[in-house]
């Protein structure tokens, strides 16, 4: 017998400083049609406004912990998801909230069941209602405008909103890089999971991303590009292959990553950043200790 309960959905919310969308997010959670089996709050914030909205909800499991990144905050979110015998683990920041049936909906669907499947994910919208950044990759971003028998999109890519991972795949996989601290390391962390598996987007299932229309991925925050030249490159060694291979596309991503500086689209600065990937920083995939999983519930 399986020491998680397959059916078992948690949901894990990474709290740091959106005092203002975490209740609607939790109520939203709480509505599901298909509620979650537990809701998990990872609070690595110094918002005392967050903190003492936490404190007076009983049915919340919280966890506080030092500022991670969301490297380390999901790293810890699905690791106590798993520990606690959930077969799922439903993951989300705390700018996201998912229409009331998003669960319901990728749980009634034909891929929930098959043991192939490592992730779903739901079709994320903006706050006026236009799909973006939904879980994609390859062709499959062609299909979003039309209606498939089975309502789902085969993914290879995905982002951490509303993204619902299979224990049984991390287990196979490993957890997020908590060393990448922020920046590309849930695009790796899915590139590993569908290296065991198929990835789906269901079209029926939708969350809403809370972003300003303004939002900037960069911006003028130095160390958001410094983490993510970093990651980017250091993510070309993990990727399965011969020394030479690994050599070469490190190299690749390395020369991409150089032209944007060449180009004065990045400071000089990230350079460093850059050749760290390449050479000093090798983040390490850590595994699950399944002695330390909890017996079916």
């Amino acid at each position: 017998m399986s020491i998680y309960n397959d059916d078992r959905v948690s949901a894990v919310v990474l709290a740091y400083s959106r005092e203002k969308i975490l209740p609607d997010l939790i109520t939203a959670l709480r509505n599901q049609s298909r509620k979650p089996d537990e809701i998990i709050v990872i609070n690595q914030g110094n918002n005392p406004t967050i903190a003492s909205w936490l404190a007076g909800q009983q049915d919340l499991t919280i966890i506080v912990q030092e500022n991670l990144g969301s490297a380390g905050g999901f790293c810890r979110g699905i690791t106590e998801s798993i520990q606690r015998g959930h077969g799922w683990t439903w993951i989300f920041d705390d700018d996201a909230v998912p229409a009331p049936t998003a669960l319901e909906e990728m749980v009634k669907c034909p891929y929930f069941k098959r043991q192939e499947t490592v992730f779903l994910g739901s079709r994320i919208i903006d706050r006026h209602g236009k799909t973006y950044m939904s879980p994609g990759g390859s062709q499959s971003i062609a299909w979003y405008g039309s209606v498939l028998d089975d309502k789902c999109v085969e993914a290879v890519d995905a982002c951490w909103l509303g993204l619902l991972v299979r224990t049984r795949a991390v287990h196979e996989a490993g957890l997020p890089i908590a060393e990448f601290f922020l920046w590309d390391e849930d695009r790796e962390f899915v590139s590993r999971l569908v290296r065991h598996g198929k990835g789906y987007c269901v079209l029926t299932s939708v969350v809403t991303h809370y972003q300003d229309d303004s939002f900037d991925p960069f911006g003028k925050d130095f160390i958001k590009v410094a983490y993510f030249a970093r990651n980017h490159v250091a993510r070309a060694k993990l990727v399965p292959g011969s020394f030479v291979l690994k050599i070469l596309r490190v190299a690749r991503v390395s020369f991409k990553l150089m032209l944007k500086v060449f180009k004065g689209e990045w400071p000089l600065r990230v350079i460093p950043w850059i050749l760290k990937g390449a050479f000093l920083f090798r983040p390490r995939i850590q595994y699950i200790d399944r002695a330390t999983v909890s017996s079916v519930r």
